[in-house]
């Protein structure tokens, strides 16, 4: 008998729609700002022979494209307008939790805006608003919004 927890992750992964997690990982340059932890152009001028992580922050990375299995929507009108001001005029999409094809959960919460995103029906989208839903100590499943990107 499956438990409840099971039956979730199999719908996700036999009902949902196939999406790819793009994220990408390194060794962080030392541009870093320490104060505002992004990278800095001008770290980079007054160092030109260092390697150049291109505004990334990561020299030396690895882009990791997993193929994921989740629900996603459209946003009506009055979900829209119960988003933060700075998201309210964005092309949005409601997320719900992701499974790899092992059926194992699969979250989106740490993803790096500038440098990770989510590809569905071909178009990148940034993971937003991230709200973990839990049972005890375990996740169960993510709700977040995706933000289309525009590069």
């Amino acid at each position: 008998m499956l438990t409840h927890l099971q039956r979730v992750r199999q719908s996700l992964k036999y009902r949902g729609q196939s999406a790819t997690k793009s994220t990408l990982a390194g060794t962080a340059c030392p541009c870093i700002n320490s104060e505002t932890l992004t990278p800095s152009r001008e770290w980079h001028r007054d160092n030109p022979t260092a390697a150049d992580c291109s505004g990334t922050g990561l020299i030396s990375s690895t882009r990791t494209n997993l193929t994921i299995y989740t629900f996603i929507q459209e946003m009506d009108e009055e979900e829209l307008e119960k988003l933060p001001p700075g998201l309210r005029n964005v092309a949005a999409l409601k997320y719900f939790g992701a499974v790899d094809a092992s059926l194992n959960f699969v979250s989106v919460a740490s993803m790096d805006e500038k440098r990770d995103y989510v590809v569905f029906d071909s178009l990148k989208y940034i993971v937003r608003n991230v709200d973990q839903q839990k049972f005890g100590d375990s996740i169960w499943y993510e709700e977040a919004i995706l933000e289309r990107r525009t590069d």
